[in-house]
């Protein structure tokens, strides 16, 4: 709710999507956000449920890229506004950050390896 632009996504969807949160839970999340045409960047290790979620993102307000030379984890972050949310789906457990240095740090890194990954 508090997302107002862009959101920016990072690790592995496989694991929260199929192995946590669900593709219901997930469809809903993706209606709500289109309805406030808040588009979101994904940077994902392939896997069935990455090639889903890319196959949609013209029509589903996203650009999603592979992660290249990087070995596979089963995390994640979300980044949004001034907060971050890490995921841990194997618990599972989700940290909610709201410090604005932390996430200027995580989207550094993010857009570093964006870049990196085109």
């Amino acid at each position: 709710d508090e997302a107002k632009d862009n959101i920016e996504y990072f690790g592995s969807a496989e694991d929260l999507i199929s192995g946590f949160i669900g593709w219901a839970e997930e469809n809903r999340w993706i209606d709500k956000r289109l309805k406030r045409k808040i588009f979101i960047k994904c940077l994902i290790f392939g896997g069935v449920d990455a090639a889903k979620l890319k196959a949609d993102d013209a029509k589903q307000l996203r650009e999603t890229r592979l992660i290249k030379n990087m070995t596979p984890f089963p995390t994640s972050f979300h980044l949004f506004a001034n907060k971050a949310i890490l995921w841990q789906p194997k618990v599972p457990l989700a940290v909610l950050i709201e410090d604005e240095y932390i996430v200027a740090m995580l989207r550094g890194m993010f857009g570093a390896l964006w870049e990196a990954n085109k």
